[in-house]
């Protein structure tokens, strides 16, 4: 028998490879380009965390019938969305 987070693993899959695929890139440009001004750093980390947030959230609500503790990533993708924002300000 499969445990609950493998199913939403299954069934969310391509939430998890977006997440993945943003968090590279964001490394690549990490790594690629130490000279980048930092005004443009803190735009794709906010771009990055808005975007795992509103992913977070999603997941969430869709499986809060099979999650226990759905609020737990609820709460992350707000506070991500929240952090995103405030890079932004």
């Amino acid at each position: 028998m499969m445990n609950t987070t493998m199913q939403v693993a299954r069934r969310h899959w391509w939430f998890l490879l977006v997440r993945g695929i943003l968090a590279i890139l964001f490394g690549i440009i990490a790594l690629a380009a130490p000279g980048i001004a930092l005004l443009a750093f803190i735009y794709v980390f906010a771009a990055y965390a808005i975007l795992d947030g509103i992913t977070a959230i999603v997941v969430s609500l869709q499986e809060r019938s099979f999650l226990r503790s759905w609020w737990v990533l609820l709460l992350e993708g707000i506070l991500g969305i929240i952090f995103g924002i405030l890079a932004i300000a």
